[in-house]
């Protein structure tokens, strides 16, 4: 059962300025992958093109309490505010700890060793990392709430919370009253909306490995919270009370996150699982309805009108569509030359974008044919999922390219780049600023080049592995320094 932890941690929960007006706006980005949590929201607004020179100043940029690399949840966005989670930790003071008993081994001890004791070795170097982060790190869930229009902090919320093996990403959903979020000690968490203070937190039931974080994002649908867990697992929105879990359960099955399909019989709840594909349950009981072999494991499977479009971590589930139906979809075409390890595509009318190791291609949603394919100018891109606004499809990993749901051929509007003081600048105008291009000309100029580019863009890049939110003409990116907002409505 639910237990409420308001009064134990309400010191935890920084309120500035009171209660908080909630107002209306026509657009939200609610979730993971915003409205409809397929990427793509309709915009009547004009965006920009192209950038100016000297670069794009942000609207704001919150450097606040965002706990530097504390995991790779993405930004929300509802009713005028931003909702951030954060795995934080804080180091305790006057804690010292001797040397670990299983340090990383050199190649020449590890090559001493068979499998089955590299593994088990491993395995206790993976346990006593935890155990020495428990002593040395206070660690926390925390949520913090930005004011959209100007970044200002109105309150942050933390709940003591377990280190993991590796930060937490999971994306909070906003409900109409409160924020739901996957804390890394796997427990489901309710916070108010314009208090930030826990209304209720209860167990995920998980069999195995706790040191995993869940990584699946929250769906909100008919009155419950489904979470995907090794199973599908649903809550009772108000409440918190467990309501039926899934009849399937696959090890590691925790990436995925949850969508929802309405048909004429009701809520369906539609996830991907390593192994078995799609999996389609009812939303009300957890029913089994159907499951396709799709070969998607970790990405977000989209719905598009009567179609479904899903993305594997291999070529040979590849990127495919399937014609919806109740008794089970059908395949349409399949296309198979791009894979990743957990990005989701978007699908812009008639056409799916998706990103597929160090490329990004276009592929008509009717035939699956190859629209166009480009190069991404980064360093082994990943995770990170495109999103669409009208006509512009936006890319953020690294930076920000931007491309035309219009064009022919892979030709970027714009490659832009963030700088310390949250200035999104174009690639060319980046180089020339630093004077890369003479650097460059020269064995050892070009290791200066590396050097100045590192410290100088790179380190102020997004996190990777997080995808932005976009409402009233606004882009909502999560950097390794906190979260910037731009405006790309064109005046």
């Amino acid at each position: 059962m639910p237990q409420s932890l308001g009064p134990m941690i309400g010191g935890l929960c920084l309120l500035l300025g009171g209660t908080i007006s909630i107002s209306a706006h026509a657009e939200n980005w609610s979730q993971w992958r915003g409205p409809n949590r397929d990427g793509h929201i309709q915009t009547d607004q004009t965006l920009l093109t192209e950038l100016p020179e000297q670069g794009l100043q942000p609207v704001w940029f919150n450097t606040e309490d965002f706990a530097g690399n504390g995991g790779w949840s993405s930004p929300v966005v509802a009713d005028g505010f931003v909702y951030v989670y954060c795995h934080a930790r804080e180091r305790r003071e006057g804690v010292t700890l001797p040397p670990p008993k299983y340090p990383n081994l050199s190649e020449e001890d590890e090559a001493k060793l068979t499998n089955a004791e590299r593994q088990q070795y491993d395995e206790k170097r993976r346990q006593e990392s935890i155990e020495r982060q428990k002593k040395l790190y206070q660690v926390m869930d925390r949520v913090v709430c930005l004011n959209a229009e100007t970044g200002e902090q109105l309150w942050k919320s933390d709940r003591p919370s377990a280190p993991t093996r590796w930060r937490q990403s999971s994306t909070p959903t906003v409900t109409k009253k409160a924020v739901v979020y996957v804390g890394a000690d796997r427990q489901l968490v309710t916070i108010g909306r314009d208090s930030g203070e826990i209304e209720w937190a209860t167990p995920i039931p998980l069999e195995k490995g706790d040191q995993r974080p869940i990584c699946s994002s929250p769906l909100a649908v008919d009155g419950l919270i489904v979470v995907m867990a090794e199973r599908l697992v649903a809550f009772d929105q108000t409440s918190g009370s467990f309501r039926w879990k899934s009849e399937f359960s696959k090890d590691n099955a925790i990436h995925s996150s949850p969508v929802a399909w309405q048909n004429a019989n009701g809520s369906r709840v539609l996830v991907n699982v390593p192994s078995l594909g799609v999996v389609c349950v009812d939303a009300q009981t957890g029913n089994e309805q159907w499951r396709i072999d799709s070969g998607g494991g970790q990405s977000t499977p989209i719905i598009a009108g009567d179609k479904l479009v899903t993305y594997a971590t291999s070529r040979k589930g590849g990127l495919r569509c399937y014609r919806l139906s109740e008794d089970g979809p059908e395949l349409e075409w399949m296309y198979r030359r791009i894979s990743d390890q957990g990005s989701s595509p978007v699908v812009v009318g008639n056409r799916v974008y998706a990103q597929g190791g160090a490329d990004f291609v276009c592929v008509n949603l009717e035939d699956g044919e190859l629209i166009w394919q480009g190069p991404i100018d980064q360093d082994r891109p990943r995770f990170t999922s495109p999103i669409a606004v009208g006509d512009s499809v936006f890319y953020t990993f690294g930076g920000v390219m931007c491309v035309s749901n219009l064009a022919d051929e892979f030709a970027p509007l714009y490659d832009a780049r963030i700088s310390e003081d949250g200035t999104l600048t174009p690639v060319e105008a980046i180089r020339e600023k630093l004077g890369i291009a003479e650097l460059e000309k020269t064995a050892d100029g070009q290791l200066e080049a590396l050097k100045l580019w590192k410290t100088q863009v790179t380190r102020f890049r997004p996190r990777d592995c997080v995808s932005p939110a976009f409402v009233d003409g606004r882009l909502y990116l999560r950097t390794n320094q906190g979260v910037v907002c731009y405006s790309f409505v064109k005046s």
